[in-house]
Formats: structure tokens, C-alpha cells, sequence
């Protein structure tokens, strides 16, 4: 994924489990920051507010959950500000991926899962997605498989 540079959008309030489009101004940096992109917006109208989540959903799934946890800062800011707003907490979060997958995720919790470090599992969950407002958590449902990482 590409950093980019986004200005220009005033008094906008972001809320997850919504598309948002935009008109914006494409912008070419002859001298960009280091590790940026050479491109920056600047967005001079919200143009819609679509909500992506309209009905809640209940799915099971098998997550197989790493022998470490990692140092985790949440994309939304706003929903997990330190008191301190000058900085976000950072939080040990579990290393998951859905079983058959290869794409990995940082969880904060899974209700009624007790983890120990140094130890692999596979476990059944119920992801349960909240439309309004918007919430996603995953509960345990069962251990299928624990085993010590050597």
C-alpha cells in the first residue's frame, strides 16, 4: 500500500463501516518526504457517504493464532485514543490469519480466549459484525488444536 498525502478536508468526521467518495485535486511533488509518495491530494468536497454494513452478521471461522503476540497501532485512531492525544496506545495483539489464508491480522481480544505465549493454536470463533454502530469482535467458540512452539 501507498502512503499518500490527503489535504483540504475540513470539520470531516470518519466512520468506519462507510465508502466515502471524494473530488479532489491530483498533485505531483517535485521533492517529496522520504518513504512517500511523489503524489498528494487535495480533497475540496465529499461528494457521498455510502454505509457499507447495513444488517448485522454472525460467521463462524477456524483462526490459526501465532506463538507471539505483536505490537499492534489501531488504522482508527479516534476509536482507541490514549488520553494523551498526542500519541495512540499500543497494544500486544494477537498474529491471527483464517485458516486457508495467507493474509494476517492483528487482534486486540477474542472474548473468552485465554492465550499463553509460546504456544500455536487453531481455534473456531464467531466473528459477530455490529451495523449500527459499527463494531466487529470475534468469541471463542472452541480450542481445536494447542500446541507448544519449538
Amino acid at each position: 500500500m501507498t502512503n499518500i498525502f490527503v489535504e483540504g478536508l475540513v470539520d470531516f468526521n470518519y466512520e468506519r463501516g462507510y465508502r466515502y467518495t471524494f473530488k479532489a485535486k491530483k498533485i505531483w511533488m517535485s521533492e517529496p518526504p522520504q518513504d512517500v509518495s511523489d503524489i498528494k491530494y487535495i480533497i475540496s468536497e465529499l461528494l457521498s457517504k455510502e454505509k457499507v454494513i447495513t444488517a448485522d452478521k454472525e460467521e463462524e471461522m477456524t483462526l490459526f493464532v501465532a506463538s507471539e503476540t505483536i505490537k499492534f497501532i489501531p488504522r482508527y485512531r479516534k476509536e482507541y485514543e490514549a488520553e494523551d492525544e498526542s500519541s495512540p496506545n499500543i497494544y500486544n495483539a494477537l498474529r491471527v490469519k483464517e485458516v486457508g489464508t495467507d493474509s494476517w491480522m492483528a487482534l486486540v481480544n477474542i472474548e473468552d480466549f485465554n492465550y499463553e505465549s509460546g504456544w500455536e493454536y487453531e481455534i473456531r470463533v464467531k466473528k459477530v459484525t455490529q451495523a449500527e454502530p459499527y463494531s466487529v469482535k470475534y468469541v471463542l467458540l472452541d480450542i481445536v488444536l494447542k500446541k507448544e512452539k519449538s
